[in-house]
């Protein structure tokens, strides 16, 4: 009788080990989610040519362009520049790809230098933003 009773303990509190630790999206709260990260610029200039985007905050594993020219590097372990040329606009400019989504709170990213696609002058960058966002 005793090993019945330890046996149904143990049927009704499998469902509760299972789930231990996990936030109801399938991985834990330890579990990495690495994916995608867009890029996205928002300017109050008509004539952008370059902008200069410095994320930091973590690991970039690796950056790809949206539809402008994108070069990138490392400028450490948490920080990571980006250079986007083109006719820019507000939008997506390019994707950044971080070795966990869950952590994504803790990046910042801001245009340190923006220059006019007409003659390269540099312009104030005190009204441009940029965010990061999950596909």
């Amino acid at each position: 009788m005793r090993r019945l009773a330890v046996a149904a303990l143990a049927l009704l509190a499998l469902p509760l080990l299972l789930t231990c630790g996990r936030d109801g999206s399938g991985t834990g709260p330890d579990t990495p989610d690495p994916g995608p990260v867009e890029v996205r610029l928002s300017t109050p200039s008509t004539d952008d040519g370059i902008v200069r985007i410095v994320v930091t905050g973590g690991a970039v594993a690796g950056v790809s362009a949206a539809s402008y020219e994108v070069t990138s590097a490392s400028l450490g372990a948490d920080s990571t520049v980006i250079l986007v040329r083109g006719d820019l606009a507000s939008g997506i400019v390019a994707e950044i790809t971080v070795p966990d989504r869950g952590a994504l709170s803790s990046y910042t990213a801001r245009v340190t230098q923006a220059a006019s696609r007409i003659n390269y002058v540099l312009q104030d960058v005190s009204g441009y933003q940029v965010t990061l966002t999950r596909p």
